[in-house]
């Protein structure tokens, strides 16, 4: 049992890095690009990618991972990588666009439901454009995590080709 949040508690730390670094790049992106950029928003979208992916990596690692055996541990980790940034990237657009919308709420019924239908919409919309870019880098963080991971774990199998 330790071994196995060992491993989930190092994956949400590969994974929360991962979304630090690409939120991070996105931030300073906008702050270069924005005339008058809103730092606390960038700052408040960081430390969310963060913990966000972190919690999610951990979570999907210790589900997908530790449950099955069909495959070898670096694919099963790659599976998680790719299901982890998919899902952390359709949880995390939608609060990213409510804290940005933040000024414009207010708590009538109204506005409750009208955000909802903007997150579950900004989460869809998400998960389908934005989310299929980020896959490749959530399965090689996995397979990378998971090759760490396993005792012997062999050549990298594209790596090998080449020599």
């Amino acid at each position: 049992m330790n071994a196995v949040a060992d491993d989930a508690r190092a994956a949400g730390v590969a994974f929360g890095t991962l979304g630090a670094v690409v939120s991070s790049l996105w931030a300073v992106s906008k702050v270069l690009t924005v005339p008058n950029p809103d730092q606390q928003l960038y700052a408040t979208v960081i430390v969310a990618a963060t913990v966000l992916t972190a919690l999610v990596g951990a979570v999907g690692w210790s589900q997908v991972v530790t449950r099955f055996d069909r495959w070898p541990i670096p694919v099963r980790g790659a599976i998680a990588g790719a299901l982890t940034i998919w899902a952390a990237l359709t949880l995390l657009i939608p609060v990213v666009v409510l804290i940005d919308q933040r000024s414009a709420l207010s708590l009538s019924r109204t506005i409750i439901l009208e955000a909802l239908g903007l997150a579950l919409l900004t989460g869809t919309v998400g998960m389908v454009f934005i989310g299929i870019f980020f896959l490749p880098f959530g399965a090689l963080t996995g397979y990378l995590l998971g090759r760490r991971q396993t005792d012997d774990p062999g050549p990298i199998p594209v790596v090998a080709r080449f020599r």
